[in-house]
């Protein structure tokens, strides 16, 4: 299958230069047939400063629905990766639990017998280091030099005997069986000449260790896959084949793979207080394993086990004495010690009669014992008495273990919040000039706050820190972070705001769902705004009545050359409004009937431009006294353009149209113009709007599949800045709408989800 490209829709990219000096080829045999397009690998350029992803998936049991499993479970995993942030450990990580959690709620929905199980290996090369996070079968081997390593070392998938009904890491799950999933992850520093396999476990059973060096031992990643191609024969098998360049005869020996070289990290998935330990930072750019509970003094150890056995003793007493009652209990024990009174009388009786001479004469009266009512209810209270002070004893032995409990986890919370603000400041210190240690102590800095995060869920100085830790990462990776301010909620059942204009100070927001306009203002600052007016910043509704005509269908909204916000209404009418007077002024357009399925518009120079993506046309109204009437085709005859599924329509003096699949068209007095929108970090994404100015050099668009914003150069298309939100916002760009830019006063205003939000643009 060599020099055989995959389609996008397959997400893999074959044999070609993925990263620097980074070359890789794949093989997939499948049912004793050699795979063209195969469903279970995918090798994806994630571009510039983000290296790429390699994933690997098996799936077992029937041949029936295989490939489609696998398909689902690799794109899943790719989208979860490609929607992350921040470490790239983490973000594997999460891309792995997405992909279990696609497979166990497809298995929750069929039978047991018809229930599967799958592997997945996910992979990331970066610079010169590699990241692994293993699932289920599946292995990764790298040969460096003469030595080859493997990951995981060992692993229940090697041996077929095994009836796997024990797995040793969390990683040995395969996908698909449990709910929660964690995988077990691996960083190895890359050499120059390095040679990488991420296969299917049949790898292991083809080749021993030295004919796999042989077989990868300087070779290109064409010609290891000619001979794995081979030696498999018919046997099924799935492999990526990597090689890190070339090595550079002058330069040292590179280090051997062993354990200081790799990093075997548990990422838990609800870590417990009692075995949860404090971290030691590992020295800069040096990536250390994971972390072990330090010993606790004899002492402290002594306490804690007293207090908790004096704690569960209470506990097992209170639950054994809740079931006893209480007051038959009483009544049998009075009965029992009065018959035994009773019993000891007749005994000295019977002695005095038998050892002593003549006739005794006794009084029954005064020789039975009996037992007095006041002894009774003595005896009942002892009953009762006991255990309540068992009870009590054990109550406050759990309170005490309680709060020594959480003393120790307050503790070990503010160190972990300690050296991950440690390990931030070490981040910081290094900066641009050292990035490869600044990113691997942002990364450090991070999983410590996420440790201290998840030991005190309520804890907002550890939430902090984690998403501290998350904007540093996110800086170094060259996203700028957007620190955003709510202005307004949408929150009517119907509400879907769409469209934001602004004209400093004012903005105006149009809500399609609700049919209203709202009309906010910025303060002096900047830094917020409030609804104008009594009516929550409400200045037109549908039902609003202007002469004869009554407003139904708001289609969109924006800000006239004349100094006027236009709003149009499906039925041919356009409403102008006058900020000073706070007045609507309707007109109507003579050609109403070729708004029906107009569903954008903007204006230039004075012109009204009224885009149907139906007709795949672009209607323009010629301004005459300040008065829209009559329509002309935008497109020159003979000039053919698709716009379907368009999103958005901006006008510089060019128009552009930006359309669902993430094109940019750009037309010129009626002709399309050349223009390629040139991403390195990543493909648009489901875009849902964008915006430009005559004035303005760039174009920005709201990437709502891959949650940023994203500045391009609208000269030649070439990448600029994409923008998040900060860690504390990260989900504000989870349905973006709508976006707005005013560089002079430097600011964003966005429209995601329900909310309206205003942000500083970063420097």
């Amino acid at each position: 299958m060599r020099g055989v490209p995959l389609v996008l829709p397959r997400v893999a990219v074959y044999n070609r230069p993925v990263t620097r000096e980074i070359f890789s080829a794949q093989l997939c045999i499948m049912d004793g047939a050699w795979q063209e397009a195969p469903d279970n690998l995918a090798m994806i350029d994630l571009g510039f400063g983000r290296g790429a992803l390699y994933l690997v998936a098996e799936v077992l049991g029937e041949t029936e629905g295989r490939d489609e499993l696998a398909r689902a479970m690799i794109e899943t995993a790719r989208r979860a990766y490609a929607a992350s942030r921040g470490a790239i450990t983490l973000a594997l990580t999460e891309a792995v639990r997405a992909a279990n959690d696609f497979f166990f709620n497809h298995n929750a929905a069929l039978a047991p017998d018809a229930r599967r199980i799958a592997g997945l290996t996910a992979a990331i090369v970066r610079d010169d280091d590699l990241f692994i996070a293993q699932a289920g079968p599946g292995l990764t081997s790298i040969l460096r030099g003469a030595q080859i390593a493997r990951y995981p070392r060992d692993s229940i998938w090697f041996d077929p005997n095994n009836d796997l009904t024990e797995f040793p890491t969390p990683g040995a799950v395969p996908i698909g069986k449990r709910r929660a999933y964690t995988p077990d992850t691996f960083h190895v520093s890359l050499q120059p000449g390095d040679s990488i396999l991420i296969a299917t476990r049949a790898l292991k059973s083809l080749l021993t260790d030295d004919e796999l060096i042989d077989t990868l031992a300087n070779r290109h990643p064409d010609d290891v896959i000619a001979a794995l191609e081979e030696i498999s024969g018919a046997s099924d098998l799935a492999v990526i084949a990597i090689r890190c360049g070339e090595n550079d005869p002058n330069a040292p020996p590179a280090p051997p793979l062993d354990a200081a070289h790799v990093d075997e990290l548990e990422i838990p998935v609800l870590p417990r207080a009692e075995t949860t330990s404090p971290v030691e930072i590992a020295p800069p750019g040096e990536i250390s394993p994971a972390p072990t509970p330090e010993p606790e003094s004899p002492r402290v150890n002594v306490r804690a086990t007293a207090l908790s056995v004096a704690a569960h003793s209470g506990q097992i007493l209170a639950r054994i004495f809740a079931r006893v009652n209480w007051s038959a209990l009483a009544a049998t024990s009075g009965r029992a010690i009065d018959s035994l009174g009773r019993a000891s009388a007749r005994v000295i009786a019977f002695v005095i009669r038998t050892f002593l001479p003549g006739e005794i004469k006794t009084d029954a009266a005064k020789l039975t014992t009996s037992t007095t009512p006041n002894a009774q209810s003595g005896w009942r209270i002892a009953a009762l008495g006991f255990p309540i002070v068992l009870i009590l004893i054990g109550t406050g032995a759990f309170v005490l273990d309680l709060r020594d409990k959480q003393t120790r986890l307050a503790a070990q919370t503010s160190q972990l919040i300690q050296q991950s603000t440690v390990a931030l400041d070490q981040s910081k210190n290094f900066g641009g000039a050292d990035k490869k240690n600044a990113v691997d102590a942002a990364q450090k800095a991070l999983t410590l706050a996420d440790q201290a995060r998840k030991l005190s869920p309520t804890n907002q100085t550890a939430r902090n820190a984690f998403y501290a830790a998350q904007d540093q990462i996110d800086a170094l990776n060259g996203i700028a972070v957007v620190f955003l301010t709510a202005f307004a909620n949408f929150t009517e059942a119907k509400s879907n705001a769409t469209r934001v204009v602004v004209h400093w100070p004012e903005i105006f927001i149009l809500d399609r769902g609700a049919q209203k306009v709202y009309r906010y203002l910025v303060d002096e600052v900047g830094s917020k705004a409030a609804p104008y007016g009594t009516e929550n910043g409400v200045i037109l509704k549908a039902g609003d009545k202007f002469s004869d005509r009554v407003v139904a269908d708001l289609i969109d909204a924006f800000w006239n050359d004349t100094g006027r916000l236009v709003v149009l209404e499906r039925s041919g009418l356009f409403l102008t409004y006058d900020l000073q007077a706070n007045k609507w002024s309707p007109r109507a357009a003579t050609d109403a009937a070729k708004w029906k399925s107009a569903s954008l518009a903007s204006g230039y120079a004075g012109n009204l431009y009224l885009l149907d993506s139906a007709a795949n046309q672009i209607l323009k109204y010629a301004a005459a006294d300040g008065v829209w009437t009559a329509s002309t085709n935008y497109f020159q005859f003979g000039v053919s353009a698709d716009l379907s599924n368009a999103v958005d329509l901006a006008i510089d003096g060019d128009i552009w149209v930006l359309r669902a699949n993430g094109a940019i068209q750009r037309f010129t007095s009626g002709r399309p113009v050349e223009f390629s929108a040139r991403d390195p970090e990543a493909q648009l994404n489901k875009p849902s709007a964008f915006f430009t100015a005559a004035s303005l050099n760039s174009l920005y668009v709201a990437d709502a599949g891959n949650k940023r914003i994203v500045q391009m150069d609208k000269a030649n298309g070439k990448f600029a800045r994409q923008f998040r939100p900060s860690g504390q916002a990260g989900d504000a760009f989870n349905n973006l709408k709508a976006l707005a830019v005013d560089e002079a006063n430097k600011r964003f205003f966005i429209l995601s989800g329900s909310s309206a939000y205003l942000a500083t643009i970063p420097q």
